[in-house]
């Protein structure tokens, strides 16, 4: 008895654990849906076609999402590269007049040297008033910075000994040389490598030239190391100054750079110009400290020691999440930028590099999956392969039997044709003139029909023709009179009995030179054996475009199925490699993709059997008495959590309630279909669910309406065809409406669609009330 109290006991405290789990779940989403949306502006020194902004960019946005903020943000680009310092300044003071207009924003984020201290000698108002968070910036100026209470930020930095020291590894060499010119920043550079080398006595300091190039590069297999400056601005700098030049001559600068040579080139600054006349003249891989142009197609860093594009936007992200949190930023202290070593796959396989034998402790950027795991990828190939076939040929033995009926259906269609060319054949033919309003038929003609011949007016021709022929006639009569052969079909009753048979009617008209009619004529045939012909071939092409219809449809389920499935195998094999560094958030990607694409499928398949056992008559139907608010009352319940949370579900009803005969389940799978459909494609605004009586005509309507794309009227009349799909980048089978559509007409109800372009639509389905 005590043992089952403590069982109680413990359900009773795991059942209030889940109660409070959910509870607590529910106000955070809540308070994740109506938290505040903050402005962010990001300036980037360079312009928008930089190689490594995109994957900055989605780190940043990445990051802040993963910290609960959220935030909508500007971008904008300085295009440092190609302005001056007078026009950066310039450039500057436009974004932020252009930003200013969108909004006050809530922090600002520089990222570089340039548009830092772009921004800030601007001196435009919001450098005072608006938080401020730099990033990448490899000189900072602290003096200045320090003025700025509402300024905080990360330095960045080259590190040059430790980019010295994996020469040997990456390159092969142990002498260095970088492109330095006299200019203030590459002074500072210059002046950072010096402070650096201070102490390390086993790398040559050759920034002012004091020794040969003959003398940092002996010997060349074991040290000591070296680095020595270049310049495309001072070609006489390339030397000792106070000394003979080598005995290479003047060309100091192409030595090095040459396809000899034992120097190899170190990134210290980023310089397109330098950069440019680097990649031209060497074929050699290169050394980079920095993480600009790193990574990018026809690099050829094959790797560095540096902080990384990705790193340097989590941590600038971090630094703002901060100060939307209300932390102010003179109480966040300024950091440096973590860095870690990086080599690129695409460059290291090309000087000869193997996967098993890359340097430790690298990261490794630009390296496939299957590249990594080629064991693991041929496995996953060759067992999707096996899937696939497995899935094809059951397909081609469906396609082999249902063409088979089709061959069948096309021999009855050729017998119809064979019959309605004996119909042609044996079918009774009158010739006829007409001239002016008079119409003339052959003597055969009054015989057949056991009358004297004789001349009959229009009027009198068109008495004789059944009113739904009277349209086409007059239509040939004006043909004829523009000199214009036809050949219509008609019924007539030339016997006189009011029994309307078929008749073709063809003819041909002359015309005088000013183009009036002279007369015209033709035959006339009665074909009401070719009719009855005619209606068999209708019925013997439906045969065929039924058997048609099965093989497309086959066809567009292989397609529908193929399209989850190799998500689900391209991302579970992403996720099942143990070495790649994907993010929780990355991972969560993945998953979710797996989930959709798996629940995508699912329905696919569920929808298929569903429009099997409805066109095989074996779908059940159970009829009840039901409340139309409880109904709706439980769609509305089970859909709420599914409805995208950017948009508003909404369930209208009237007061009063009304009982209907229905298959509750049924129902239920209509407006289901309807709300997820309202889901897919409406961007912004609401769903709503509702109800009302119609006391006109004594019936219910349930609907769903959105404030989304809306559809067109050639729309409305597709989307019950079978695998049609308005939008083929959304996902869906295309088959949910034409399910919706039969299990309507199997419960005697109707569906209607209201819509337009731009403002939404409305899905109704109509019940006759008890």
């Amino acid at each position: 008895m005590q043992k089952k109290k403590k069982k109680n006991r413990k359900t009773l405290i795991i059942s209030l654990a889940a109660i409070l789990a959910a509870i607590l779940t529910t106000v955070a989403t809540i308070i994740y849906r109506n938290r505040d949306e903050h402005k962010v502006v990001v300036i980037f020194s360079y312009d928008q076609h930089h190689y490594g902004y995109p994957a900055f960019i989605e780190e940043l946005e990445n990051t802040f999402s993963s910290n609960g903020q959220n935030v909508n943000i500007d971008y904008y680009y300085l295009d440092a590269l190609a302005n001056d310092y007078q026009a950066e300044l310039d450039v500057a003071t436009a974004i932020l007049d252009e930003a200013s207009k969108k909004g006050v924003p809530d922090v600002i984020l520089t990222i570089g040297d340039e548009v830092t201290y772009s921004t800030l000698h601007s001196y435009h108002p919001m450098t005072k008033e608006v938080p401020m968070v730099f990033g990448s910036v490899f000189h900072p100026n602290w003096g200045m910075l320090e003025k700025y209470p509402n300024i905080t930020g990360l330095q960045d930095s080259t590190d040059v000994v430790k980019n010295i020291y994996i020469m040997p590894q990456l390159c092969g060499t142990y002498a260095a040389y970088t492109m330095l010119s006299n200019r203030a920043l590459d002074r500072i550079v210059k002046k950072n490598i010096q402070h650096q080398l201070e102490g390390h006595e086993d790398i040559i300091d050759n920034t002012e030239w004091t020794h040969p190039l003959a003398r940092v590069l002996q010997p060349i297999n074991e040290g000591p190391y070296s680095i020595t400056p270049f310049s495309l601005r001072n070609i006489a700098s390339n030397t000792a100054q106070h000394e003979k030049q080598d005995s290479l001559g003047d060309n100091n600068m192409m030595f090095a750079m040459n396809a000899q040579s034992k120097l190899t080139y170190l990134q210290m600054k980023y310089d397109e110009e330098s950069m440019n006349m680097v990649s031209v003249a060497s074929n050699k891989p290169m050394i980079t400290a920095l993480w600009y142009g790193f990574g990018a197609p026809n690099s050829k860093f094959i790797g560095g020691y540096f902080a990384s594009g990705e790193t340097i936007a989590r941590e600038v992200a971090e630094y703002a999440t901060l100060i939307l949190k209300g932390v102010p930023p003179h109480d966040i202290p300024y950091g440096i930028h973590k860095q870690d070593y990086y080599i690129d796959w695409d460059i290291a396989k090309t000087y000869g590099f193997a996967i098993d034998h890359l340097p430790e402790g690298f990261n490794v950027v630009n390296l496939t999956w299957s590249e990594k795991h080629p064991t693991l990828y041929i496995t996953v190939i060759v067992a999707s392969i096996v899937i696939f076939t497995g899935i094809f040929f059951t397909l081609i033995i469906i396609i082999f039997h249902e063409r088979r009926k089709k061959k069948a259906a096309m021999r009855a269609h050729e017998r119809s044709i064979q019959l309605y060319q004996m119909a042609t054949s044996d079918s009774l033919a009158f010739a006829w003139e007409r001239k002016g309003r008079e119409f003339r038929f052959s003597d055969q003609f009054w015989q057949h029909y056991k009358q004297a011949p004789h001349p009959i007016t229009i009027n009198e021709m068109k008495s004789m023709l059944h009113p739904n022929s009277h349209k086409v006639f007059e239509n040939g009569l004006s043909m004829s009179s523009n000199g214009i052969s036809f050949t219509e079909e008609l019924q007539a009753d030339f016997y006189g009995q009011n029994e309307y048979h078929w008749y073709q009617i063809r003819s041909k008209a002359i015309l005088d030179e000013d183009g009036e009619l002279i007369q015209s004529y033709g035959i006339i045939i009665k074909i009401d054996e070719f009719k009855a012909r005619e209606q068999e071939l209708i019925e013997a092409r439906k045969m065929a475009e039924d058997a048609n219809m099965k093989e497309a449809f086959i066809a567009n389920m292989t397609h529908e199925i193929r399209t989850p499935l190799n998500a689900i195998v391209g991302f579970a094999s992403l996720l099942t490699s143990p070495d790649m560094e994907f993010s929780p958030e990355e991972k969560a990607e993945f998953m979710d993709a797996i989930s959709t694409n798996n629940d995508l499928l699912l329905t696919l398949v569920n929808n298929i059997l569903d429009l099997t056992s409805i066109e095989s008559g074996q779908m059940e139907f159970h009829i009840e008495q039901h409340s139309v608010s409880d109904i709706l009352e439980k769609v509305y319940k089970e859909k709420a959590q599914l409805i995208p949370k950017h948009l508003e579900f909404i369930y209208e009803k009237p007061k009063y309630d009304i009982t209907i005969n229905v298959d509750l389940n049924r129902i239920v799978q209509i407006l289901s279909n309807f709300i997820s459909n309202a889901g897919k494609f409406t961007k912004e605004g609401k769903v709503t669910l509702g109800w009302q009586y119609l006391q006109s005509s004594n019936k219910v309507e349930m609907y769903v309406e959105d404030t989304g794309i809306g559809l067109t009227d050639e729309d409305i009349e597709k989307i019950f065809t079978r695998f049609y799909k308005k939008d083929e980048f959304i996902q869906g089978t295309g088959l949910g409406l034409p399910i919706c559509q039969v299990i309507a007409n199997r419960l005697g109800c109707t569906i209607k669609v209201k819509s337009e372009i731009g403002k939404g639509s409305r899905f109704s389905v109509f019940f006759q009330t008890v």
